[in-house]
């Protein structure tokens, strides 16, 4: 399992040429209570009132989602 508070720092890596690592997460979406799935995004930026926008890459849609709502990344499932 996986605190919450890590997943900033997971989803921020980056590689040897220092290109952002794709990462899988699930969240649940507020309004509607849905889990919702992204196979395959990169964090773009990160702010202190616990949100991060990310580009999912297949699509290069970009979507605000609240950390504490992620319930898993990376297929390791999240606890707060």
């Amino acid at each position: 399992m996986l605190h919450f508070s890590k997943i900033a720092q997971i989803a921020s890596r980056k590689d040897g040429k220092n290109k952002p690592i794709p990462f899988s997460f699930k969240y649940v979406k507020v309004n509607t209570g849905e889990i919702i799935s992204v196979d395959r995004a990169i964090m773009t930026s990160c702010f202190h009132q616990g949100t991060m926008n990310v580009r999912i890459v297949s699509s290069g849609q970009i979507r605000k989602v609240i950390i504490p709502l992620i319930i898993e990344l990376n297929n390791t499932p999240v606890y707060m």
